[in-house]
């Protein structure tokens, strides 16, 4: 399995420099999910949106937005130097910068083998070489 993986992520980096800033998103997405899903063969792709760019990645994920509020609502400075340390790790590591986002459906079985509808906004860095986060609906 993992001969596979890296035969199929070598390939979509050969073939990426072909394809269009949309095209690039949905292999990278694919590839993700196959890497991350229960049960990788059950996955059937249902609908991609629209590739948008986005500025300020790490303002869209919802674990800042969450540090944020905590972080209003905390008053024992320990708590509070630790809020800012989880905030800084996580601007360092998903970055400020600009990149893109994309809305995408699909089926796939659960952990209890249940056939399941998922859709999932895909958050990109900006050469669309990495998932940066994934948000649920």
């Amino acid at each position: 399995m993992k001969n596979l993986l890296v035969v199929s992520f070598s390939f979509i980096l050969f073939v990426s420099c072909h394809l269009s800033n949309e095209d690039k998103a949905k292999e990278l997405i694919k590839q993700y999910i196959v890497e991350n899903a229960n049960d990788p063969e059950s996955y059937e792709p249902v609908e991609f949106g629209d590739l948008k760019e986005e500025d300020g990645m790490v303002f869209w994920s919802s674990e800042y937005n969450y540090l944020e509020k905590l972080l209003d609502v905390t008053s024992d400075e320990e708590r509070k130097e630790y809020l800012l340390k989880s905030i800084d790790n996580l601007v360092e590591e998903i970055g400020e910068g600009s990149g893109y986002s994309i809305v995408h459906s699909y089926r796939g079985n659960n952990a209890y083998g249940a056939k399941i509808l998922v859709t999932q906004e895909f958050y990109l860095d900006s050469m669309l070489t990495k998932v940066l986060f994934v948000e649920n609906f």
